[in-house]
This record gives structure tokens, C-alpha cells and sequence, in this order.
């Protein structure tokens, strides 16, 4: 006889996070950095809004306020972002032609973005953090571009650093 197994719900998975929409990062469109810096503060705050079961934040928080993150701690947020410095130093320490990126890149990119698709399987706030902000949406825009990943990396620089100034909770 053969034995079937179901999941069992986990308790911190009980919010339906199937039904967030997906923040479309496309970063062919803009050239300018500052354009995906200012788009960062505004996916934190959604975030936060989103874990906190869609309660509306009309305006952004003054600097003395906080938000909660839950499971999605200032650690988490680090660990994501230093996965990716890796590849980021290789691409400017490798020469490249034009605006391609060095021979290599793309496989990195993709063990990253399987490595974010476990973080994100393993914990919701995680999971809603990258639909979000479009993290694993923007991987899809690079495009090989090493102008693209340049944006990237700097829009990931300014999740973390809005995470953490925004967060209630810092890790110690």
C-alpha cells in the first residue's frame, strides 16, 4: 500500500500571502539610480504594511517612529544582501566588454535567486519582502546588462539600509 503525506499548516504560514502583488522592477527603464533609491523607502514601508496584515499607512513614518517586520529581521535583511556582494565584487573586478557582464555572472545570479526562493519557502515575511520590492523580479532585468546590475545592487543597498532605519526591532 502506498503511504501518502500531507503538510501539515505551520502556524507562522497561516496568513494568505499568495494573493500580494508582484512589484515589477524593470531597470531598462530608468537610467537613474536615484529613481530605484527613492522606490526603496516606499517597498520598505509597504512591506511592513503587507506582514502587518494590510493595515494602510497613509504617510511615511516621521524618523522617531518604527515599523515591525516580524521574522523579517535586520540578520535576515544582511544575509540576503551579502549573499549578493559576492557577485558584485566580481563584476567589478572582472573587465568586460561594452556593457556585458563578465562570463559567469548569469550562473551566480541564478544560484542567488535560488537561494532567495529557499529564504523565501522557508519564511513568509521573507516571501512577502521579495514580492514586494520586486527582488526576485529584478533578477529577471538585468538582462546581462552590467548597467542593470548596477541598479540592482544599488536598490538592494537601499532595502537594507531602509529596513534597518525603519525596523523596531534591531538585531542584536
Amino acid at each position: 500500500m502506498e503511504k501518502t503525506y500531507s503538510a501539515k499548516p505551520n502556524k507562522k504560514n497561516s496568513r494568505n500571502i499568495n494573493d500580494i502583488e508582484i512589484y515589477e522592477v524593470d531597470f531598462s527603464k530608468h537610467q537613474d539610480n536615484q529613481f530605484y533609491i527613492n522606490h526603496a523607502e516606499e517597498r520598505i514601508i509597504k512591506t511592513s504594511e503587507h506582514i502587518n496584515d494590510n493595515k494602510k499607512i497613509h504617510s511615511k513614518k516621521p524618523a522617531s517612529a518604527s515599523l515591525d517586520f516580524k521574522e523579517l529581521t535586520t540578520t535576515q535583511m544582511r544575509n540576503i544582501y551579502n549573499r549578493f556582494i559576492p557577485i558584485y565584487h566580481q563584476v567589478l573586478s572582472t573587465p568586460s566588454k561594452d556593457d556585458q557582464l563578465p562570463e559567469g555572472i548569469k550562473e551566480k545570479l541564478g544560484m542567488f535567486r535560488y537561494q532567495l526562493v529557499y529564504q523565501c519557502g522557508r519564511i513568509d515575511d521573507v516571501n512577502i519582502f521579495c514580492k514586494v520590492c520586486g527582488v526576485l523580479n529584478g533578477l529577471d532585468h538585468i538582462n546581462n546588462s552590467k548597467k542593470n546590475f548596477m541598479h540592482y545592487m544599488h536598490y538592494m543597498e537601499a532595502l537594507v539600509a531602509y529596513h534597518y532605519y525603519y525596523t523596531n526591532k534591531k538585531d542584536k
